[in-house]
């Protein structure tokens, strides 16, 4: 299925940390599409307690206080590419 994709939102929340090793996998990266986790509060709780995100990086989570920088900012930490936050235009016809 050429035209499909998935999204990351609501990943870095501590219920659903558990789904991002399977979309960091290279092979399904291609398909991911950033979603923001904006209003859900993206703290990067779950990806830290499951050895996602590095104590470094969850400490510097913490201090960024714009929810939508702070989201994104978790993503790229626990592995998702570059392209997954810029792919949108290159989907839409």
């Amino acid at each position: 299925f050429k035209r499909l994709f998935t999204d990351n939102s609501a990943l870095a929340s501590p219920n659903r940390w558990r789904t991002l090793p399977a979309l960091l996998d290279p092979k399904v990266q291609d398909r991911v599409v950033h979603g923001s986790d904006f209003p859900i509060p993206s703290g990067g709780f779950g990806p830290w307690i499951g050895g996602l995100l590095s104590g470094k990086s969850f400490r510097e989570a913490r201090k960024i206080a714009n929810p939508l920088e702070r989201d994104c900012f978790i993503k790229q930490a626990v592995g998702f590419r570059e392209s997954t936050f810029t792919r949108l235009p290159d989907l839409l016809p």
